[in-house]
């Protein structure tokens, strides 16, 4: 990592290093603005590096944390995927900002092909992008993990274990696979007279599961109410006493929003929950 704290040279130089061969292969100009450079060396027709520059403040705050973690990848876990992310080869310095400058990919841009004539339109090259894209996040998820919750086994066990307390309820899983966390939606059909007991046995046996495989209920909005209830068996019981500890000591009356995220003994994790969305 000493490329992020080291003496950084200018951009200038990297560009005349290159005799001044550059493709601007991308530009924003959003608050989040980047542009995207192709430095060749002297004779070469492929890049040697790609120059990632920030054009505002905002855009710093996405570079420096992209480099960190470019950095910390430990690369003998990653197996082939190795060969497909980007390797730091130095920060250089423009206009008082860092740049990005990585080893360059072959390959084509997956947004390259999404701007090809009717791409969008061929539902079969769609989902094949999504196919490609979810095989890698996944087996990024699994190398990267540091023994956390299995989301590829939350995800096939899942619909076992609402079927078993809510038949015919449907499941919809998605969200942020690469993040190692996923968004878990059963349908209830809330026309039935039972819906808020079967809303209760899912959440209940998925907190079981969860709790199971080494995971946590909010991978990431907060525990609220629903998941408050959960916090013995998902952090165990001596932080959830700490919690709870802490809680009695910054609001002693309990005036604080009761029930949220230190639930009240005997707590309905339900309660109040309308079907018409939001609680009465």
């Amino acid at each position: 990592m000493t490329a992020l704290t080291g003496t950084r040279r200018s951009l200038e130089d990297l560009i005349a290093e290159a005799a001044g061969r550059v493709v601007v292969l991308a530009m924003s100009k959003d608050p989040n603005g980047k542009a995207t450079l192709l430095l060749f060396a002297p004779g070469s027709t492929l890049p040697s590096r790609v120059a990632k520059v920030p054009s505002t403040d905002r855009a710093v705050r996405s570079i420096e944390p992209e480099a960190r973690r470019l950095g910390d990848l430990d690369r003998t876990r990653l197996g082939a995927l190795s060969a497909t992310i980007p390797e730091i080869r130095t920060i250089a310095s423009h206009r008082g900002r860092p740049v990005l400058v990585t080893s360059w990919m072959p390959g084509r841009v997956m947004l390259a092909s999404y701007h090809t004539w009717r791409h969008t339109a061929r539902k079969s090259l769609v989902g094949a992008d999504f196919d490609a894209a979810g095989t890698w996040l996944a087996e990024f998820q699994r190398r990267t993990a540091d023994g956390w919750c299995s989301l590829a086994e939350m995800v096939e066990r899942f619909p076992s274990v609402v079927a078993a307390v809510a038949p015919g309820a449907d499941v919809w899983l998605f969200g942020h696979v690469g993040d190692g966390n996923v968004h878990v939606n059963p349908l209830i059909d809330v026309r039935r007279s039972d819906w808020r007991e079967r809303g209760g046995r899912i959440l209940e046996s998925t907190g079981d599961l969860v709790a199971s495989l080494g995971g946590t209920l909010s991978g990431e909005h907060g525990d609220g109410r629903p998941r408050g209830t959960f916090h013995d068996r998902i952090l165990g019981k001596a932080f959830a006493g700490a919690l709870r500890s802490v809680k009695s000591r910054l609001d002693p009356g309990g005036i604080m929003n009761p029930g949220v995220i230190v639930a009240l003994p005997g707590q309905d994790p339900l309660e109040g929950l309308s079907p018409l969305g939001g609680r009465r």
